[in-house]
């Protein structure tokens, strides 16, 4: 057995710094790994903006070389309009996805178009959601050029139209909760300063008339509180009562009017101050763990359709010439053109050219089809190879890819979630209720005695503490994970991560990394010359096989004759007096069965002299042999649309009792998993295509593998980029603990509201000392939740 080595070479490039090969190119006494690092350069330094290359060693981004064509659906109207934030007479404002950005070079050349284009008049970098927003004058400056100008400077802007509405009801909603915490905050501040004299009149020096006055202020400042920032908990807790249900929202509104009509009540009638400091702060600090709860990685979509994958328009061949048409304006018997890394956008069929069509996204098959004149394409494959010509059969709304994306069986239908708090506050509505009508009853005779237990019972008893303790754990937890690319869609994912007994994942693209392969190379060993002559031939094809031969060989590429490839057997060729051939052990060996056809075996022979084979396997994702030692107390299903050839490698590394379902039809995976849900037990779905698209919404917890976190994916619960796959066992170790830190958080405010109420039930606690405790209890939660989960990453080493 021989494996080729590699030589390491010491050049890279100035502007990306990646590896330069043999055929690098040296200008300046400066070597760049291809003409468009090269490129961006040059127009660098024209501009005189050499500074970008002092911020960082290597800052650049190997751009794309050719534009041509790339962004031509920009130039419509209605497209260019709906992606454009604003625009006016003369200047238009749009905000792009840039996930190339990675560093403060990046933010300082983004920030500097206007010195690139006379037309960008300002940019400006959100790091954090990896956008740019771009004034510019339209007139000067086409939405097209603009993105060519992102795209040569190796920044390409990632456009999608599906979701910008959902984007804009997101952020709609994000602001008015913002809005109510800087009303609640406001009214807090001020109410407490307001309040600061009648906290220190210990002598009485304070007249009646400021105390009278300070009240009716404190009073008109928690109107705007109790009328505007409580709105939401008022909805809830009606929802709630509605289907004759208790949320932890119907007793924390209760006792919320609880306090405010006590305290608007002793201001009228000049008995007391009120408690409206504890209040408006009550509100603030509810508000505060919502946003904190909500705030991580917004901009992460967890709700895709069909037009998320497909792109915005398709070439049109109309009399020879290249037109850009919006996808929704496609006909039957349209002309398309469709280039090499680019989705099919309807189902065609194929006029000229040849295709290899990778459907691994739609179907789960790891190896790209091939396709001859006149075969049909489905829509959502991504052709790989040279330029192809195609004709509409079906619009787009009617393909198999959109059928299959709507698919009823896919619907996941809302259900009320039965989380930890609204468990919990269930019961405590119901016993608070009965402690506090029992009391009120007993002290009776006494009427003023009895508002003012009842009143204490609820104040005290106030479940703020359950409503906080939910919030900032799984606020906290949602951040931290996110901080290791995990993104979680909301706090109950949480919860049901938590509660997960069994693993299913698809193969393809998820334990399987995508387009990389375990390379072995079987015969007699090759010469230098004769891997140079191989990788020669290989690079002369686009099939994935062949370019990653091609580059595992390692060897610069020479012009070949009489190159000639044999649709579904193989390669050959003619160089430096030899012939060459490589294929499937039929077309090399006149013998062995169909199924072998490129591969995972490519078999190779010069001068009818066959050399050997190189097998190709694919490549599981690192730290998956560590998943049955890690993940032990889980169930495991591998649910996969692709052929069992890879069964006997996982048999060696996944548990034994792992359940094993191969050719699966998306119908199918989902009927896995409803199967297993009968039986209750509690699904985790680790997917990454469509064909995955109604298991990863019919199971309990949905996680989608990207690439990239801004990449599409499928409708999930939940985003983990491929990178941090091994890391999953601490995910789920991580989910669990915040769970149990949400539990201890309920037994610390228990044993506050039974001390609490053993007083308040006897009416020797005033609600004024109520008022007091309610906001201690509040913040010990929040720095217990807080404290401990942030302890629990450090020593999972997630901090």
């Amino acid at each position: 057995m021989y494996s080729p080595t590699h030589t390491v070479d010491t050049l890279t490039c100035f502007h990306c710094g990646t590896s330069c090969g043999k055929d690098h190119l040296h200008f300046e006494e400066k070597d760049f790994c291809c003409v468009g690092c090269k490129s961006v350069y040059q127009f660098l330094k024209a501009e005189n903006m050499e500074a970008y290359y002092n911020l960082s060693e290597h800052p650049g981004i190997s751009p794309l070389t050719d534009t041509t064509g790339r962004y031509d659906y920009l130039s419509e109207a209605s497209v260019a309009d709906s992606l454009l934030d604003f625009k006016g007479k003369q200047f238009a404002n749009v905000t792009f996805y840039i996930p190339q950005m990675h560093c403060i070079s990046c933010i300082w050349l983004l920030e500097k178009l206007y010195a690139l284009h006379k037309g960008v008049r300002h940019s400006q970098v959100n790091f954090n959601r990896k956008q740019i927003k771009v004034t510019f004058d339209h007139q000067l400056l086409s939405l097209k050029e603009l993105a060519q100008l992102l795209a040569v400077l190796g920044y390409e802007p990632e456009i999608n139209l599906a979701g910008k509405k959902d984007q804009y009801v997101s952020s709609r909603s994000s602001k008015r909760l913002y809005y109510q915490i800087g009303v609640a905050g406001f009214c807090f501040g001020n109410v407490m300063l307001i309040s600061l004299p009648e906290y220190f009149d210990w002598d009485g020096v304070m007249g009646e008339h400021f105390k009278s006055l300070f009240g009716f202020l404190n009073l008109g400042l928690a109107l705007p509180v109790l009328f505007y920032a409580a709105l939401d908990y008022y909805k809830s807790a009606w929802a709630a009562l509605r289907q004759r249900t208790l949320n932890l929202d119907v007793p924390l509104v209760a006792g919320m009017l609880a306090l405010f009509l006590t305290s608007a009540w002793q201001i009228l009638s000049g008995t007391g101050p009120g408690y409206m400091d504890s209040f408006t702060g009550l509100l603030f600090f509810l508000l505060t763990g919502k946003a904190f709860q909500q705030k991580t990685y917004q901009h992460i979509s967890f709700e895709r359709d069909y037009k998320s994958y497909l792109p915005l328009s398709a070439r049109v061949l109309i009399d020879g010439q290249q037109s850009s048409r919006a996808l929704d304006k496609l006909k039957v018997g349209d002309r398309l053109l469709v280039k090499n890394n680019e989705i099919i956008p309807a189902d065609s069929i194929l006029l000229k050219g040849k295709a290899w069509i990778d459907y691994s996204f739609v179907s789960g098959e790891a190896e790209p089809v091939e396709k001859t004149l006149g075969e049909l394409i489905h829509a959502g494959g991504k052709h790989k190879g040279s330029t192809i010509e195609l004709e509409v059969v079906k619009e787009v709304s009617g393909s198999y890819f959109t059928q299959l994306w709507n698919y009823d069986i896919f619907a996941k239908k809302e259900e009320f979630l039965e989380t930890i708090a609204n468990r919990a506050g269930r019961r405590f509505s119901y016993l608070l209720f009965v402690i506090s009508c029992i009391s009120f009853i007993y002290w009776l005779p006494d009427l003023d005695q009895a508002v003012m237990v009842f009143a204490s019972i609820l104040i005290v008893a106030c479940p703020c503490a359950l409503a906080l303790s939910s919030p900032y754990t799984f606020g906290n937890a949602i951040r931290i994970l996110g901080r290791n690319r995990f993104y979680l869609k909301n706090a109950a994912v949480v919860e049901k991560l938590a509660s997960v007994d069994t693993l299913v994942f698809d193969k393809t693209g998820t334990l399987t990394c995508s387009d990389q392969f375990e390379i072995s190379y079987q015969g007699r060993e090759l010469s230098p010359v004769e891997r140079n002559m191989l990788s020669s031939l290989f690079a002369q094809s686009v099939h994935p096989l062949s370019v990653s031969l091609h580059k595992f060989l390692g060897t610069a590429s020479q012009p070949v004759e009489q190159f000639e490839e044999h649709i579904g057997q193989g390669l050959s060729a003619r160089l430096l007096g030899s012939s060459l051939r490589a294929g499937s052990m039929k077309f090399i060996l006149s013998s062995g069965e169909e199924k072998h056809l490129l591969q995972t075996r490519v078999y190779v022979e010069i001068d009818h002299e066959v050399l050997g084979y190189f097998e190709l396997q694919s490549r599981f994702r690192p730290g998956l042999e560590q998943f049955k030692e890690d993940l032990k107390e889980y169930r495991f299903a591998i649910c996969s649309g692709d052929t069992p050839k890879d069964r006997v490698r996982l048999e060696e590394i996944l548990p034994e009792d792992t359940n094993y379902r191969f050719s699966q039809s998306p119908e199918e995976k989902w009927e896995f998993i409803k199967q297993q849900q009968q039986q209750k037990h509690h699904i985790a779905m680790i997917g990454d295509g469509l064909n995955d698209a109604g298991a990863l919404k019919s199971s309990d917890v949905g996680i989608a593998i990207s690439e990239q976190s801004g990449h599409f994916s499928p409708a999930c619960d939940s985003i983990l980029e491929a990178g941090q796959f091994h890391r999953l066992p601490d995910f789920l170790t991580f989910s669990k603990w915040s769970v149990r830190v949400v539990y201890a958080s309920f037994f610390i405010s228990a044993t506050y509201n039974v001390v609490g109420l053993s007083f308040a039930v006897q009416g020797h606690l005033s609600p004024v000392i109520a008022a007091v405790l309610m906001p201690l209890s509040s913040i010990t939660i929040v720095l217990f939740t807080t404290l401990s989960t942030n302890m629990l990453a450090k020593k999972l080493k997630l901090a």
